[in-house]
């Protein structure tokens, strides 16, 4: 009945482009086409470019291009992820009734967004939701859910007003007129260097900080569990 309804309401872009829609809207993703290592998402590859100034996802680290980097650092947090998901005790005081399962998708979106490369900094809103459930089932981890979801917003306007790195040392300047790629070249990064820092850091730190929140509910809570 699902792909009914989807279809169904496809199906004027059916008519009119074929399976064009479908490979544009689901299939393809713009970021694989840029060939960035982060496209302007304040995570682990945002704090890389800043430190070496490599943007290319297939340029190696230590033998290893950038890219087989992120899906390794990828699957260390779903692990690490479904690790905080295991099964618990009842919830200690200060924290609701949380489903290991909800747990685990709650860490998994993070990872998502902090770990892998060529993720956009729209990809922070898919966690929203996520966070919000977070901070409200498990109350210690709602100033840093918050503080998270700050963060991850910041990107757009901030590319809006200044000159972020990963669009200034992007490996195709052609992209632009004459006049804008002169701007580009003249516009002072100093300014904008430390706020893309702090921006990093603070993104980082909070997510971190949620991740222990939750790790800490299940150590509580497995610790109470009395011994079989």
């Amino acid at each position: 009945m699902a792909l009914v309804v989807i279809n169904a309401a496809a199906l004027p872009f059916w008519l009119d482009s074929g399976a064009a829609w479908l490979r544009v809207s689901y299939l393809e993703n713009f970021v694989y086409k840029l060939q960035w290592t982060t496209a302007m998402s304040f995570n682990v590859w945002y704090a890389d470019l800043l430190t070496t100034g490599v943007l290319d996802p297939r340029v190696p680290i230590l033998g290893l291009a950038r890219d087989a980097w992120g899906t390794l650092l990828l699957a260390t947090g779903v692990a690490a992820a479904y690790g905080t998901g295991a099964p618990l005790g009842a919830p200690q005081s200060g924290a609701r009734t949380i489903s290991p399962c909800c747990r685990s998708r709650h860490m998994v979106m993070l990872a998502a967004i902090l770990l892998p490369t060529r993720v956009h900094s729209t990809y922070g809103a898919f966690t929203a939701p996520f966070l919000i459930a977070t901070a409200f089932l498990i109350p210690r981890t709602a100033i840093a859910a918050a503080a998270c979801l700050v963060t991850m917003s910041l990107a757009d306007p901030l590319l809006a007003v200044g000159n972020l790195l990963a669009m200034h040392v992007q490996p195709d300047e052609s992209v632009f007129p004459p006049a804008v790629r002169a701007h580009r070249r003249g516009a002072p990064r100093a300014i904008d260097r430390p706020r893309e820092w702090a921006l990093t850091i603070a993104n980082l730190a909070a997510a971190a900080a949620v991740a222990a929140g939750v790790a800490q509910l299940r150590g509580r809570t497995s610790a109470s569990r009395p011994a079989s």
